[in-house]
């Protein structure tokens, strides 16, 4: 028939699109026989579900308001991974309260003294994800940490694999 059952209906590939309706109502909506979204973006192996499947959390990972505000010098931040990157958060943050990706407790830590004023940092709460509660402080730098190395803005004072 060139149709494929997935688990709950029937599925048409030269439509796109469901032959039923969703059996259990979660998809809902005006039409029940939708189209099956593009499989880059949204991931739903029982065909049940409309929900957007993300990696990432949203809101560049902050939790509520995020207002925008300036590190001084001798301020201490620290940071889990390279240096490439734009995230940090105040040191001392505990890593459950940073809700980082898997795999980023492998990366180097290290922490940095605020050497020249730093404004336009997006300071905010950082929202749970990855299986971490989250709720710690975030920084997001308006360039890369190796950018405000290089031009004298933070100075790196350790490294390490652990957070203190």
């Amino acid at each position: 028939t060139g149709l494929h059952y997935n688990l709950f209906r029937y599925y048409d590939p030269d439509s796109g699109r469901f032959t039923q309706q969703d059996p259990i109502g979660l998809a809902g909506g005006i039409n029940l026989y939708q189209y099956a979204p593009n499989a880059l973006g949204w991931v739903d192996p029982w065909g049940l579900t409309n929900e957007l499947v993300t990696f990432w959390p949203p809101n560049d990972g902050a939790l509520g308001p995020v207002k925008v505000s300036i590190l001084n010098p001798g301020q201490l931040i620290d940071r889990y991974g390279y240096p490439g990157g734009k995230y940090t958060s105040p040191v001392g943050t505990p890593y459950s309260m940073r809700a980082l990706a898997p795999g980023t407790e492998t990366k180097p830590y290290t922490v940095y003294e605020v050497m020249k004023p730093i404004p336009r940092v997006l300071e905010s709460k950082i929202a749970p994800w990855f299986g971490e509660i989250g709720l710690g402080t975030q920084y997001l730098l308006p360039e890369s940490v190796q950018s405000l190395i290089d031009s004298g803005h933070l100075k790196e004072v350790k490294t390490g694999r652990k957070c203190g």
